[in-house]
């Protein structure tokens, strides 16, 4: 890993505090289990990923999300904290829930030495040339010497030749030419925020011409709102949400939790649902009392049986043109109401998009929202195409299609939700922050969910492909112009190399090629 991760993980392999009954007890950090509460003081490393569970303070997490600002971290909503980050203020105890190699930025550490034993093409080109290389030098220090000992008569310019021929070449910079590139790249991502699991990952960006995003999470900042309630008929609006938050209180989509926190905040009651059941891509169904209560798309609500009327369909159309998303609520087989929910767009993502399209890539939108606010993000972002009402599994389909038409798709989606997705395009990105980071998912995670990851990914893959060719080049011109010089072809011209000359110009071969990828610059 980098320095700065192998210092970080150093930090990790110290004592820490555990509070136990008996009061506090100093451990190694590699005896704390998960569920082990540990306490953090000004100034101190958290040793392991947890939440708060006691205090309040401001913790630098530069490391992860690379903003400068330390973030506050409180008990009152269980914040969660990861290894690694240095608590700049304040007092924390924290409950373990990853510990030792399962944390966060083990994880990463491990996945960065990962990514740079997994070689693009150009690698694996350069190491089938050494291989040759290696018996073609041979064959020419063997002729060198045979050359000058038994037709020139000089055994002794024989031997000096062919030591300057084998010291000369220089096979080494062709095998560190495209590795030491792709390592430097990979922890320049890492210092981004942007982890590299593959590291072909460069080479398959430039060859993609598409980039397929998703709406919530990724286009979107992920965190959803209730703007409004249209109730229907008598319905009232503390009924219509007890009943909701009875079936949607036991559900994990991210529509599910305005709801429930517009019910705490308004002090309604609600009481568990004797039935539930997630219908992917369509909504969820409990049972409240004797009552039948389900919350969704049009899709579910026609599976229901249930009708609509024109007045509501149109209602559905005019909240998802203004780029919100409508909630269908039915009891039995009436309609109860619909539900406005809106979740507000990145700022970065127009200017994003636009610099993509510019890069020479196709910019579309796969959602499983209604077609209405799929068009209204299709229409101000100005994407090339979109496609709305699709499931997780519908996506992976979608892809695929795209792929049988000539396309080679990076896409970028949540990465537990859009695993299957992320699997199957060519790139395979994952937003994801903090702890919330899915370890299987994709080519690329985005720790710090910021969209201009992408336009970072592109540049530095043409940065890292113009790097690798300058590196190669360089190697080949050294080995094809001084081998001949030091095989003697120019002595006659009273142009020679003594094998002393020969391994310094090899070794400033390699110190050129290290140079060369270590002052990669920087990209934004």
């Amino acid at each position: 890993a980098s320095k700065a991760l192998e210092e970080l993980l150093t930090s990790l392999r110290s004592r820490a505090r555990v509070v136990s009954d008996g009061g506090i007890v100093e451990k190694p950090v590699s005896e704390i289990k998960p569920g082990d509460v540990v306490e953090v003081r000004a100034g101190e490393v958290v040793p392991v990923d947890g939440v708060v569970v006691e205090g309040s303070g401001y913790v630098d997490e530069s490391s992860f999300t690379g903003e400068p600002l330390p973030r506050l971290k409180r008990d009152s909503s269980r914040d969660p904290v990861l290894a690694g980050c240095i608590l700049t203020s304040g007092y924390l105890r924290v409950r373990a829930t990853r510990v030792g190699d399962d944390t966060l930025i083990a994880y990463i550490a491990e996945t960065v030495r990962e990514a740079e034993s997994l070689r693009p093409r150009l690698a694996r080109i350069a190491d089938k040339i050494v291989g040759y290389f290696t018996w073609v030098v041979i064959a020419i220090a063997t002729t060198t010497f045979t050359y000058w000992s038994v037709v020139t008569g000089d055994p002794l310019k024989g031997v000096m030749f062919m030591a300057a021929v084998l010291a000369v070449a220089c096979p080494c910079a062709l095998g560190i030419a495209t590795p030491l590139v792709i390592s430097v790249a990979v922890h320049k991502s890492s210092r981004n925020s942007v982890l590299i699991k593959a590291g072909d990952v460069f080479e398959r960006i430039l060859t993609s011409n598409a980039v397929l995003l998703d709406k919530t999470g990724t286009l979107t900042v992920g965190k959803p709102t209730l703007l409004n309630i249209h109730v229907v008929g008598s319905a009232r609006v503390e009924e219509v949400l007890s009943l909701l938050c009875s079936v949607e209180s036991k559900s994990e989509h991210p529509l599910s939790r305005p709801i429930v926190e517009a019910c705490i905040e308004r002090g309604i009651r609600f009481s568990d649902s004797e039935e539930y059941a997630h219908i992917p891509g369509e909504g969820v169904f409990g049972v409240v009392g004797n009552r039948k209560i389900a919350a969704g798309n049009l899709s579910l609500v026609e599976k229901l049986g249930i009708q609509v009327s024109k007045e509501l369909e149109d209602l559905i159309v005019e909240i998802g043109s203004r780029g919100r998303t409508p909630v269908i609520v039915t009891s039995d087989t009436e309609v109860l109401a619909v539900l406005e929910i809106g979740d507000e767009l990145r700022s970065e993502a127009p200017a994003i998009v636009e610099e993509l399209k510019q890069q020479g890539f196709r910019v579309g939108l796969a959602s499983g929202d209604v077609e209405a606010s799929v068009k209204y993000f299709e229409r101000i972002l100005k994407l090339d195409f979109s496609f709305w009402e699709l499931r997780p599994g519908d996506k992976a389909n979608l892809i695929r299609d795209l792929q049988g038409k000539g396309f080679k798709i990076v896409f970028v989606g949540d990465g537990v939700n859009d695993a299957p997705a992320i699997s199957v395009a060519n790139v395979g990105v994952a937003m994801g922050g903090g702890a919330d980071v899915s370890k299987e998912a994709g080519d690329v995670v985005i720790l710090n969910s910021n969209l201009k990851a992408i336009t970072f990914l592109v540049k530095l893959s043409k940065v890292v492909k113009k790097k690798m060719l300058q590196n190669i080049g360089w190697a080949f011109i050294y080995n094809a112009t001084l081998i001949p010089v030091a095989a003697g072809l120019l002595y006659h011209y009273g142009i020679f190399i003594t094998p002393e000359m020969a391994a310094a110009a090899m070794i400033l071969s390699d110190v050129s090629v290290i140079s060369n990828a270590l002052l990669m610059p920087d990209v934004t």
